[in-house]
């Protein structure tokens, strides 16, 4: 009996969690010359019908009253903007939001305050280059990629900042960036 529920164990850990009540199985017994019990499965039809129903249904509650019910919609399901979000605060290279080495309330308080603005920063700087259809990451790799160095004329001694050489897409950013304004 106890190798029976190991093998429901086996079965139920096949079947997603959430899909489990609409598969119905029995386990019998061992037969006589055999090491493995057989296995009756069935759809349980009415759970099935039930789940069916629900499938790319989802209940919002909002307190947006003013909000028509489409822009509630579009809301819900940029969700993942915030996800990201979160995500990019988990990404050492972009936001590094931890190991905090504080041990103030306030100092903690404004590191993460500054995460946030980088956060925001990085998300305008999204916005503004999205024509470009780069990922968050490779837009950051690009602009990684632009390098500028110090020179200084050989008559008057004179120091002149200027951009290295670029490719395409780099050249693209800096112009739409207008990144020689700060040069």
């Amino acid at each position: 009996m106890g190798s029976n529920r190991g093998k429901e164990r086996e079965f139920n850990d096949i079947i997603h969690k959430d899909f489990r009540s609409v598969f119905g199985h029995k386990v019998g017994e061992i037969p006589e010359g055999k090491n493995k019990p057989s296995m009756e499965i069935c759809i349980e039809k009415e759970v099935e019908e039930l789940r069916y129903a629900g499938f790319g249904k989802t209940i919002v509650f909002t307190d947006m009253h003013i909000w028509h019910s489409e822009k509630i919609a579009k809301t819900y399901n940029q969700k993942y903007l915030v996800e990201d979000d979160f995500g990019l605060l988990n990404d050492v290279l972009l936001v590094p939001v931890g190991p905090i080495n504080h041990h103030k309330d306030f100092n903690i308080k404004a590191h993460i305050f500054l995460c946030i603005i980088g956060m925001i920063f990085y998300r305008y700087l999204a916005w503004k280059c999205k024509y470009l259809g780069l990922s968050l990451r490779r837009l950051v790799e690009e602009l990684e990629g632009i390098r500028v160095a110090l020179v200084q004329r050989k008559t008057g001694g004179k120091v002149d900042l200027v951009v290295e050489e670029m490719d395409a897409k780099q050249a693209r950013l800096f112009s739409l960036l207008d990144l020689g304004k700060f040069m």
